[in-house]
C-alpha cells in the first residue's frame, strides 16, 4: 500500500494558525456573554441584615409623623392657669381668693386670655349683685400662672376648674385639694353661639358660678358630703 504525503508551506501553516487562534477567541468571548447573562441576581445585603433596612420602606409611619401627633402633645402640656384672680370681703365669706383654671376650654391663645379676664369681671359684678355690703376686686397676677405656685392649696381660696361642654362651658368649684372638697360640677349652656364674641358665652357661666358661691356661703358646704 502507497502512503501519500501533503506538504504544507511554512507561509500557510502561519495563516492557519492565526485563523485558530481567532476562533478560538470568538468561542471564550461567546461563552462568556452565556455565562454572565444565566447568572442569579446578587441579593441585596440589607433585606438580609434588618439592621440595614430602610425603616420607612417596611413601616410608613416611620417616614411620616403620626396624625394628631400636635394635639396629643398640646394636650400633654397640662392644664393653664389664669392670671386674674378674684379677691372679696366679705363678713359672712369664708374665702377671699377665687383663681382660675382652664382644663379643655379649648380656645385660641388670644381668645383664652380675653375669656379668663372677661370672667373674672362678670364674677366679681355679680358676686356684688348677690350679696350686699361685699367688697370685690379683681387683680392681675402672672405669678399665679406658674404652675409650682398650685402644688399646694391654701385656706379662704376657691379654685375653679372650666371646660368646653358641647355647646356650653363645664366647670367645678373646689374649697381645696382634696377629692371630698369639690362642692359643685355643673355645665352652662351658651346663649348665644360663640362664634357671635366669648363675652356673651361667658355671662351665663359667670352667674351659675356666682349662684352656687353664695348658695354654698348660705349653706356653709364647700365640701362634696355635706
Amino acid at each position: 500500500m502507497c502512503h501519500a504525503s501533503v506538504f504544507v508551506a511554512p507561509s500557510q501553516r502561519s495563516l492557519f494558525l492565526r485563523l485558530w487562534i481567532s476562533i478560538a477567541a470568538c468561542v471564550a468571548i461567546a461563552f462568556g456573554v452565556y455565562a454572565s447573562s444565566n447568572e442569579p441576581p446578587t441579593a441585596d445585603p440589607s433585606a438580609a441584615d434588618p439592621s440595614t433596612a430602610d425603616p420607612s420602606a417596611a413601616d410608613p409611619s416611620a417616614a411620616a409623623p403620626a396624625e394628631g401627633a400636635g394635639v396629643a402633645e398640646a394636650e400633654a402640656e397640662g392644664p393653664s392657669y389664669s392670671p386674674f384672680v378674684v379677691h372679696t370681703d366679705h363678713v359672712t365669706l369664708p374665702f377671699h381668693r377665687i383663681s382660675f383654671k382652664d382644663v379643655g376650654m379649648s380656645l385660641p391663645e388670644g381668645e383664652s386670655i380675653v375669656a379668663y379676664e372677661t370672667l373674672a369681671e362678670a364674677l366679681s359684678l355679680d358676686l356684688q349683685r348677690e350679696l350686699a355690703d361685699i367688697s370685690t376686686e379683681v387683680r392681675h397676677q402672672v405669678e399665679i400662672t406658674d404652675p409650682n405656685a398650685h402644688l399646694a392649696c391654701e385656706g379662704e381660696h376657691i379654685y375653679v376648674d372650666l371646660w368646653r361642654a358641647g355647646r356650653g362651658w363645664g366647670y367645678s368649684l373646689w374649697s381645696g385639694c382634696g377629692e371630698d372638697d369639690e362642692f359643685a360640677h355643673r355645665e352652662v349652656a351658651w346663649t348665644a353661639p360663640l362664634a357671635e364674641g366669648i363675652h356673651q358665652s361667658i355671662q351665663p357661666l359667670s352667674r351659675d358660678i356666682a349662684t352656687q358661691l353664695v348658695a354654698a356661703s348660705r349653706t356653709g358646704c364647700f365640701t362634696r358630703h355635706c
